[in-house]
């Protein structure tokens, strides 16, 4: 039998390894302008046709590029940002590893203009499937034009995976929307078939940038963030609770300046955002993380979108921290007024019932803006109580409008703080409760043990796997079963641990997040009738708490009209 292993051949070898990094157009796109924003440039145009399959063409103003240095730069492994090993410690461009421009050649027709400043001409570069086929002198503008014809031509089956036109550039479009987002120091320009999708001037800030990229509608629901410690820096934006989305399509998170996929920043934006949001839904943010190139890897995948922190716990904790006290910094009450008025309104028929609201004295004593320290942290609108509505929704006015309020949000936002400002406190349980666990719930339940004591368990070993539950938290209220407690178990091993806070803080936000169910199943239901007195105690215990704007689950609990939004409705302006 002949040999059955061998070598591959160099042509092969290159559509392989391009295959790595280029995936699709887009994949093209973020390499090329990656390159233009290292080579320091202050404009950097793109231009793609047919989705960026028939072209993709990326022109920048920077440094440029000697003809000795145009003829190495496609080659494999040849790169100007690196020297040695080592370097990756000092890392501060965004390439490094010498693969994307020669991946691009691989699988593409090829054009490369170049020109260093003050030089009195450029070169040109014409290669085909990685080789060269022109070179020569020309001139032509200071910096660099790479222009990409037929991506993957030499490569049927991927090009023909690719997705719709509208697919592919949509990618190309969130690809340049990232750098523009972080890089308003660079004029951005997108173009497909000729039309402008993106044009993003330099700006001062970051919120400005994203009110050019997003409107106005988006950028006013964003709120700045800046956080600093001996470890890292976060800047960025984060969104209001109110305008989240559905899928992560709106965050964005840059680790020294490289835009990056992140499970660990993404896992602790939602965990500062807590009970904020509903289950599955995802805040707005951009988030830019400066961190000691020492203390992070950006080279495991040849993408290089993946990153590793050598601290991951402490970069965990930040980010929380940061996004946390952005939160509190602003009010969170939502504006719901709707943008247009509806064609017609609907009559009730006969049988429909009509809600009835009921007036509330106006000798009401307004709440004091000094009754509580959330009215200055959190900018709450002092409120008047008038009456309720279809026994349901509690209506209240201010000095700038009006506010509803859910009555059922609100008591059991009242009673999910009343509960866990009681972690510590214990409930002796009428029938202990047998919990068998499996092997790896055993070990679990070993090493949590004495932090479950602090938390407020009473268990103890009853033979075997076997453990018996003679007391749990109060904040369980009537939620005790099995499940639960296993529940417990699992998530308080899936949070990572941190000598900044503590296995035992940490258990305790887990109880809580069960506690928000018993809350909810003990509060105020809709339709439930209450006294004009009631109403005005859940209002104020309401402004009481530490977080008066959603319920645990993270359904809004008041929303707010302003006086000029009624006047507009009403025709008065």
């Amino acid at each position: 039998m002949g040999k059955r292993i061998v070598a591959l051949d160099d042509d092969t070898v290159k559509k392989i390894a391009a295959g790595e990094v280029i995936e699709r157009p887009a994949s093209a796109v973020k390499e090329l302008v990656e390159n233009s924003i290292d080579a320091r440039s202050g404009r950097i145009s793109v231009e793609v046709s047919g989705g960026g399959r028939a072209l993709i063409k990326i022109t920048d103003n920077g440094a440029g590029m000697t003809r000795e240095d145009a003829e190495m730069c496609f080659k494999r492994y040849t790169t100007s940002k690196i020297r040695r090993i080592e370097d990756l410690d000092r890392l501060r461009t965004l390439g490094f590893r010498g693969e994307a421009l020669a991946s691009i050649c691989a699988v593409s027709r090829v054009k490369i203009l170049t020109k260093l400043e003050g030089a009195i001409e450029g070169t040109r570069l014409v290669i085909e499937a990685g080789k060269v086929t022109e070179v020569n002198e020309i001139g032509c503008p200071e910096g660099t034009s790479v222009e990409v014809k037929d991506l993957f031509f030499n490569l049927p089956a991927r090009r023909k995976h690719l997705k719709s036109t509208r697919r592919e550039l949509a990618h190309i479009v969130d690809v340049v929307t990232r750098y523009a987002l972080i890089r308003n120091d660079i004029f951005f320009s997108l173009d497909h078939d000729g039309t402008r999708l993106l044009e993003s001037p330099p700006t001062k800030g970051l919120l400005d940038c994203a009110t050019n990229i997003f409107g106005a509608s988006v950028s006013k629901n964003l709120i700045p963030l800046n956080y600093n410690s001996k470890v890292l820096e976060i800047s960025g934006l984060v969104g209001k609770p109110h305008s989240a989305r559905s899928s992560a399509g709106m965050q964005f998170f840059y680790v020294n300046g490289r835009y990056v996929s992140s499970r660990l920043v993404s896992a602790a934006v939602r965990e500062a955002y807590g009970t904020l949001l509903p289950k599955n839904w995802y805040p707005i943010c951009v988030l830019s993380i400066n961190i000691d190139p020492r203390s992070v890897d950006v080279n495991i995948h040849p993408t290089k979108q993946r990153v590793k922190f050598l601290y991951e716990n402490s970069v965990f904790e930040a980010v929380v921290s940061a996004v946390s006290k952005a939160l509190k910094s602003e009010t969170l009450v939502p504006d719901s007024m709707p943008k247009r008025l509806p064609v017609r309104e609907r009559i009730p028929g006969p049988k429909a019932t009509v809600a009835r609201i009921t007036a509330v004295p106006t000798t009401l004593i307004p709440l004091e803006k000094k009754s509580s320290p959330v009215h200055e942290k959190a900018h709450l609108p002092e409120l008047r109580v008038i009456g309720d509505f279809g026994e349901t929704y509690i209506l209240a006015e201010s000095s700038k409008g009006m506010v509803i309020l859910d009555q059922h949000a609100a008591h059991e936002r009242i009673l999910y703080e009343r509960l866990t400002s009681q972690h510590k406190d214990t409930q002796e349980l009428i029938s202990p409760i047998a919990l068998e666990l499996s092997a790896k719930e055993k070990t679990v339940m070993d090493d949590f043990m004495e932090a479950l004591t602090e938390l407020g368990f009473n268990i103890e070993p009853f033979g075997g796997n076997t453990y018996r539950i003679n007391s749990v938290p109060v904040v369980l209220g009537t939620l005790v079963s099995p499940e639960v407690i296993r529940d417990v178990l699992m998530d308080m091993t899936s949070l990572p641990k941190s000598p900044e806070k503590g296995v035992e803080e940490k258990g305790a936000q887990i109880i809580a997040k069960k506690g928000a169910t018993a809350a909810c199943r003990s509060a105020i239901k809709a339709g439930e009738k209450q006294t004009l007195e009631r109403l005005y105690r859940l209002v104020r215990d309401l402004y009481k708490s530490s977080n008066p704007f959603t319920c645990p689950h993270g359904r809004p609990t008041m929303i707010f009209i302003t006086r000029e939004e009624l006047e507009k409705r009403f025709l008065r302006t």
